[in-house]
């Protein structure tokens, strides 16, 4: 694909038309699109994606926001797309919805999206070089209708918005997707660019097929008195609730030996019902719009006049309170003054109280020492000698300190050893006599499972025997239906023959019809200001009319669908026929000529004896597990008494262990507590002096601090009052605003003058001119619309209902016409269907849970990372290589298509997600370029021709990037043209080619084709 035109205008921060022609870079390959951010760089994008998609995904489908907020009323707004692909031209004009003036009176109305799709004509193509005009007469239009031009480009472009972000047009925040997407993702894109749709298709086919095998093995199985119950049930209430006054009783009743001509007329009578439903809601639907619509407007203009007149009243309001307003002006020049001084009158409070509070520390401070050091003048110098000997004296003490609590621990350690070392001879005492009960147990199992083998092994021959009988049987009661159903295959036969006839001669009169009301379907289809298809006149005075009930392509196209149908419901008569026939005979030489009732017999006595055996069978499984549940819990106990005699001996252990420990530190600790009752309380003495010695010598050393800056503050506090012209503190402190009262003012006065600005901008607006003084009522048309809902809900319900119902009747008579087509050969089939659409979904056998398709899509991946290896191991000096990872995945999902990056200085694979920013764009890069190099390669595939990177080089360094810009210079050969989006100053200073941005004064964006020497 490639990108050869751009024309746009009112579209982003464009508001005049712009012209920008691609094909004249194809010389350079590669070309810069620079401007200032916001300019509109990234906007160019956005429209050649809105020409080919409707929509711009950074805008989230957003229509409103394409068209440009310079544009004025009668602007248009508009994108128009030259590009060539698969070896043709094409030219897309699109518009999007926004507001425009009426053509007629005055007021805007909303313009409509419009899309219009062209071909050149080859026969008759301008042979004018690159950026040559070419003449309007090449192109042939082929759709003006956005939806046919969606249906057309989806043919002619098949990518998918998304896909083509991630191919051609890599735009911002998008770049990196490809590399990091998951696998469902790039099969999606995959499967488009190589057109490998049709190996999933034989993938649906086959599960298709295996779902259909099953539906009919289980079909045959079902009873067809029982959906002519059903049948008759649905087609009764179907022709009640279609009419109050019906009366017609026989719907109910079905008939001894119902067939398929049966179950066509009650189909034919449900279908007669539904269409007359429909008809009566169409029209309760149609009164409900009129009604609605009215209700609407009424609604709008109500809407208006109401908040007209809220605005002059809050306009007139707003004028009365100026004067108070203009007060609050002086008031808060003098608020903000008295908050610059603020803070020294608070500093200078602050000090004093810090002073205040560091006196009375002092002394709280002195009396907590008198006990130490009595009432001596005392300073902060000797007080440190003092600290310093009781932190030496308290030092000396911690070995002492551990060892006292190392013996209350070992004191718990004793009793707790003590203790378990009795619970554990119990429980020894306990296993020991358990173990003496197993012996005898077991001999008594082993005796009643030896009787019960010897029952059981009877089971496989009462088993052949009793399948021979069933299968004989089997065979008997089929002969005895399908006597039955050969007669009823025969009366199908000739109802199917008559309804294919009248299904032919129903479609050759409608085709007549057809040809005869050609010229009135045109004529329904002209609208006023569009060209006519035919003549290509906008005027359309006289159109064709016809009286008769036209005949659409649709009702040809139902009747040829309908004559098929019937056509193979006649072929599968005659072979349903042919078929029943020869399974009749089959299946009497299966029955051994013997009769269905003494077969029965046979296998209920069969049975019987097998039963007997088959619960012996159980009881032999339920002996053998008791028997290994009991050598278990023998083998444990086993193991549990070697254990708990290991446990005895290691606890004794223990406890001789620590009682000597505790003896040896019991000593230690004695001799370093003295005279104190412990050695804890002796350190708690040392602490309590020094934290009294320390206190002072922290509250004399505040004192001092906190006298020195009460000085600064005073003397700040006086220079800042004098400067902002207040006589002493209270002046200041008598107009100060608290911050909450200073804004709580402020917000009025700007409140009050964006208020008067809003009510007269409002009272301005042309939306609520001209409108009526009184307020218009509402009351009869929601009345009105409530009546016309209620109707519309009830005519809906019933042709909901009805519809239900023959959709359930419909697909009861095709089961009907399925049950007498079920056979033994289904079930193989099915068999062998459902094992192939397992293997080549990726289940089944298949060990890699890989789908056929993925496989076919793993080859080109790999096409593609090799392709992309050769630029990734240059760009990152051969650090960086991208590998397939085709192994199982979480929880064995489908794998396959898992990219993972190799790094040379480890040597190991690892997620594409743990690259750095830089590192992350390269790879993508590559990738990308990678995957253009291959579906180019490719036949049949996209040719991508134009490219385009918006950002992403800013996190390089400048030798990556000079080895991205060599590696995109490369890729120049064969025509292929690439457009670059970057702020990087260094690639402005090596691109010549560039499409400049510029910002006018008015505030809109103009795009400028420049060349620069470089």
């Amino acid at each position: 694909m490639k990108i050869k035109r751009l024309r746009l205008a009112g579209f982003g921060p464009y508001r005049d038309e712009q012209n920008v022609d691609f094909e004249q870079f194809d010389d350079d390959g590669i070309f810069l699109i620079t401007g200032k951010t916001g300019a509109g760089k990234s906007s160019i994008l956005d429209a050649i994606c809105f020409a080919l998609y409707a929509s711009v995904p950074r805008y989230d489908g957003r229509e409103s926001q394409l068209r440009s907020d310079h544009a004025g009323p009668a602007d248009p707004t508009f994108v128009e797309l030259e590009f060539s692909i698969s070896g043709a031209d094409y030219r897309l004009f699109r518009s999007p919805e926004y507001k425009r003036p009426k053509r007629r009176g005055d007021g805007f109305t909303t313009a409509a999206p419009e899309a219009r799709l062209f071909v050149r004509d080859q026969a008759i193509r301008h042979e004018g070089g690159a950026g040559e005009p070419t003449d309007e007469s090449d192109w042939r239009g082929i759709a003006a209708k956005p939806v046919d031009v969606g249906r057309y480009l989806s043919e002619i472009l098949p990518l998918r918005v998304d896909q083509f972000l991630q191919v051609i047009l890599l735009a911002q925040n998008r770049f990196q997707q490809f590399l990091l997407a998951k696998t469902d993702e790039r099969r999606a894109l995959l499967r488009t660019l190589f057109g490998t749709s049709r190996f999933e298709a034989f993938e649906k086919s086959l599960a298709e097929q295996s779902r259909a095998l099953t539906s009919r093995v289980a079909d045959a199985r079902q009873s067809i008195h029982l959906r002519a119950t059903q049948a008759a049930g649905i087609a009764q209430s179907a022709t009640q609730s279609s009419a109050a006054d019906s009366t017609d009783q026989d719907q109910g009743i079905v008939p001894a030996d119902p067939g398929l001509e049966w179950f066509g007329a009650l189909l034919a009578d449900v279908e007669e019902a539904r269409d007359e439903a429909d008809q009566r809601a169409g029209f309760a639907r149609a009164a409900f719009e009129q009604a609605d619509s009215a209700h609407t407007a009424h609604r709008e203009v109500l809407r208006r006049q109401t908040k007209r007149d809220a605005a002059a009243a809050t306009l007139a309001t707003l004028i009365a309170e100026t004067s108070a307003v203009e007060g609050l002006r002086a008031r808060i020049d003098a608020a903000n003054r008295a908050a610059q001084v603020w803070p020294q009158i608070e500093a200078r409070r602050e000090a004093e109280e810090s002073l205040a509070d560091a006196l009375v520390a002092e002394g709280a401070a002195r009396e907590q020492w008198e006990p130490y050091g009595g009432t001596a003048l005392t300073t902060a110098t000797s007080l440190r000698e003092t600290v310093e000997q009781l932190v030496t004296q308290r030092g000396t003490l911690d070995g002492a300190l551990d060892d006292e609590k190392r013996s209350q621990r070992l004191q718990t350690e004793l009793a707790a050893h003590s203790a378990k070392r009795a619970a554990v001879a119990a429980e020894l005492s306990t296993v020991e006599a358990g173990l003496a009960d197993f012996p005898a147990a077991l001999a008594e199992l082993g005796e009643t499972l030896s009787e019960a083998n010897r029952e059981a092994a009877r089971l496989p021959d009462l088993r052949i025997e009793q399948e021979a009988v069933r299968n004989a049987l089997a065979a008997a009661r089929r002969a005895d239906a399908s006597g039955a159903a050969l007669t009823e295959a025969l009366l199908a036969q000739k109802a199917a023959s008559t309804a294919h006839l009248e299904a032919a001669r129903l479609v050759d009169t409608l085709l007549a019809r057809r040809l005869a009301g050609h010229a009135y379907e045109l004529a329904a289809e002209l609208v006023e200001g569009v060209p006519c298809s035919v003549c290509g006149s906008t005027e359309h005075p006289e159109p064709a009319r016809s009286d008769a009930q036209p005949v659409t392509e649709g009702d040809t196209d139902r009747a040829q669908q309908h004559r098929a149908v019937c056509q193979a419901a006649l072929a599968e008569a005659d072979e349903r026929v042919g078929a029943l026939g020869r399974a009749l005979a089959d299946e009497r030489a299966a029955a051994r000529g013997r009769t269905s009732a003494a077969l029965q017999t046979e296998l209920d006595a069969s049975a019987e004896r097998a039963g007997v055996a088959e619960r012996a069978e159980v009881r032999v499984a339920e002996l053998t597990a008791r028997r290994e549940e009991i050598v278990r819990q023998r083998d444990i106990a086993e193991v549990s008494l070697r254990t708990l005699r290991n446990e005895v001996a290691d606890a004794q252990l223990a406890f001789t262990a620590a009682e000597t420990s505790h003896a040896l530190i019991s000593l230690r600790v004695l001799e370093v507590r003295g005279d104190f009752d412990s050695v804890a309380d002796r350190a708690r003495e040392i602490e309590a002096r020094l934290a009294a010695a320390r206190a002072l010598e922290d509250a004399l050393t505040a004192t001092a601090t906190h006298l020195e800056r009460r000085g600064r503050a005073v003397d700040a506090e006086a220079r800042q009052l004098a400067e902002l012209g207040f006589s002493h503190s209270a002046a200041a402190e008598g107009a100060r605003l608290t911050p909450p009262e200073l804004s709580a003012e402020e917000l009025r006065v700007r409140n009050h003058a964006d208020g008067v600005a809003a009510a007269t901008a409002l009272l301005a607006d042309p939306d609520l001119a001209g409108l009526p003084a009184v307020p218009v009522e509402t009351a009869l048309t929601a009345e009105a619309r409530t009546a016309a809902a209620a109707s519309r809900a009830e005519f809906d319900a019933v042709h909901s209902t009805l519809v239900a119902e023959y959709r359930q009747l419909e697909g009861l008579v095709k089961e009907a016409k399925k049950l007498f087509e079920a056979s033994a050969g289904l079930i193989e089939e099915q068999a062998r269907v459902r094992e192939l659409a397992e293997l080549v979904a990726g289940g089944g056998s298949n060990t890699k849970r890989m789908r056929l398709e993925t496989y076919v899509l793993a080859a080109e991946l790999e096409q593609i990372i090799q392709a992309a290896n050769a630029r990734l191991t240059t760009m990152t000096g051969s650090r960086y290589s991208l590998e397939l990872d085709d192994s199982l995945q979480y929880r064995n999902v489908e794998a396959g298509l898992v990219l993972s990056i190799r790094d040379e200085h480890t040597g190991r694979a690892r997620p594409t997600h743990s690259l750095s920013g830089g590192e992350t764009f390269l790879a993508s890069l590559a990738l990308a370029l990678g995957l253009a190099e291959v579906v180019s390669n490719q036949t049949g595939g996209i040719s991508l021709d134009t490219l385009f990177v918006d950002e992403g080089f800013g996190t390089l360094d400048a030798e990556t990037l000079e080895i991205a810009m060599s590696t995109l210079d490369g890729l120049r050969t064969g025509g292929r043209t690439i457009g670059l989006i970057s702020h990087v100053e260094s690639m402005k200073e090596q691109i010549s080619a560039k499409l400049r941005i510029t910002v006018t004064d008015a505030g809109y964006s103009e795009i400028e084709e420049v060349r620069e020497r470089v």
